[in-house]
């Protein structure tokens, strides 16, 4: 057995202090579990495994041997023979399915709609109208309360799915029924749910250029003109974000921040922030094509973003946005902001990538004030453990390349050399889209070209590198780079 094979491993190396608290109670408890040695191979595992021990054979022959109480180590005590082997893996996989018990329990816990449909289930099948009634009126009184979201309709339609089982248990279907109101919970839930995906999809063709079949969608378009809808929040906000998705268009970008705006009381912040986004993505795509006015109205959305609590509606920190909300920040000038962001919001990347994040952004903040030298000695602190992420490498890889052509007195073979290994780094990554690498393979092309040029090396003209940037449908830092050419004309 080696150690890649476990997913118990992994999936318990998953759980927080909290939820790893929470599976010892549910062991211990002999309605889920009967076989402690099941729990107690669990606090073996979370006292030696989960803080990243190879499950070797060693470590295989120790858990046994501890579990079953023989004293000694490992090494002496042996390898495991095959019936050792098969009492580990049986317990193993007890753990194992305890463990998705668990998940199970903590999911129904976390998701009310889903709590509400297995409870009432089995309130009318034991004829518990009561009780039934009783919970209903505290549970529609909280739909009310909610604000508006998919899952404030799912859970309504579910309430509702609910009441008419209860009306047809009862006998007093045929005296009153709730046919029209589930009806439109369930239209409700439908139509968002939809348009929910739709809008997924678009970000999907955006960023991949994949081609989908929309026809589908085309179907619900008279539902949503209808008096109900109309005036719905929800749809006139998804309506607009997948108008400006699918035309790019700079007024329905305009009417996007301005519905956010107007329905901002009934929006959860989990939707305004993902909203808020596909503004931002807006900018970058206009950045991306040259127009770099839109760079001051990126870092506005982005301080908006910031002051409503928006950048992290989940508790935990996108990498990339904060190396995105640096960049605009810093190609503003407001470096004083760029740092505060910094210091802030890379406390809440996962603790072992917490310095990374860090670095490269303070890094980035350097670069951008010419601080070559500054730059670099933050990007050396992380050059060990840059495998945050794809982009997250790559990003730390640009830059430093950038650094050396700034920095560097005379051309030097070294450097071409690791402008080189960014390219094969880029070629060699086949979950970037091809536009993506094709991109990042000119920019480095024009890099080199540039580079030489500066220091007086090979036969490339300014004009000719000029010229072939300006043919690249594809090219990553073009702005930067015709800021180079610039420099080299003076």
């Amino acid at each position: 057995m080696e150690s890649k094979s476990f997913l118990l491993i992994e999936l318990l190396a998953s759980f927080s202090e909290l939820e790893m608290e929470g599976f010892k109670q549910l062991l211990a408890c002999a309605y889920f579990n009967t076989d402690q040695r099941v729990l107690k191979l669990l606090k073996l595992l979370e006292k030696d495994l989960l803080k990243g021990k190879p499950f070797d054979a060693i470590a295989q022959a120790q858990a046994y041997h501890r579990l079953v109480g023989h004293k000694g180590k490992a090494g002496n005590l042996g390898e495991l023979d095959e019936k050792q082997t098969k009492y580990l893996r049986a317990k193993m996989s007890t753990l194992m399915q305890s463990a998705q018990r668990f998940l199970t329990i903590t999911a129904i816990e976390e998701n009310p709609a889903q709590e509400i449909v297995l409870r009432n289930k089995k309130l009318l099948e034991k004829k518990q109208f009561r009780l039934f009634e009783r919970l209903m009126k505290k549970e529609e009184k909280r739909v009310k309360e909610k604000e508006e979201s998919i899952e404030k309709y799912e859970l309504a339609y579910q309430l509702e799915n609910a009441q008419l089982d209860y009306l047809y248990r009862s006998g007093t279907l045929t005296e009153k029924d709730n046919f029209p109101e589930l009806l439109f919970n369930l239209d409700s839930y439908y139509l968002l749910t939809k348009l929910n995906l739709q809008m997924a999809m678009l970000s999907i063709v955006n960023v991949t250029g994949k081609v989908y079949d929309f026809a589908s969608f085309h179907n619900i378009a008279p539902f949503l003109k209808t008096p109900t809808y109309k005036h719905h929040s929800l749809v006139i906000i998804y309506n607009t974000l997948i108008q400006l998705m699918t035309t790019n268009e700079e007024k329905y970008n305009h009417k996007l921040l301005k519905v956010l705006n107007d329905y901002e009381i009934v929006i959860p912040k989990k939707y305004q922030s993902d909203f808020y986004f596909v503004a931002g993505n807006y900018y970058l795509l206009q950045i991306k094509k040259g127009v770099i006015a839109y760079n001051q109205k990126l870092l506005d959305l982005y301080k908006i973003m910031h002051e409503k609590e928006l950048l992290m509606p989940d508790g935990y920190l996108q990498i990339n946005l904060l190396k995105n909300i640096v960049a605009a920040s810093c190609k503003q000038g407001d470096f004083k902001w760029a740092e505060e962001v910094v210091n802030k919001y890379h406390l809440f990347a996962r603790k072992e990538v917490q310095k990374s994040v860090y670095h490269l952004n303070m890094g980035g903040i350097e670069f951008y004030k010419a601080n070559y030298g500054e730059a670099r000695n933050h990007f050396s602190t992380i050059s060990e453990e840059a495998k945050v992420n794809l982009f997250f490498d790559l990003d730390y890889k640009i830059l430093l390349a950038k650094c050396y052509y700034e920095t560097d007195a005379a051309y030097l073979e070294y450097t071409k050399r690791y402008f080189l290994s960014i390219e094969k780094y880029v070629r060699d990554n086949k979950r970037m889209p091809a536009s993506t690498i094709e991109s990042y393979k000119n920019f480095i092309q024009i890099l080199i070209n540039l580079y030489r040029f500066r220091h007086k090396e090979g036969k490339k003209t300014l004009e000719s590198i000029a010229s072939k940037v300006e043919e690249m449908e594809f090219l990553s830092n073009k702005i930067w780079l015709l800021e180079k050419i610039e420099e080299q004309k003076k």
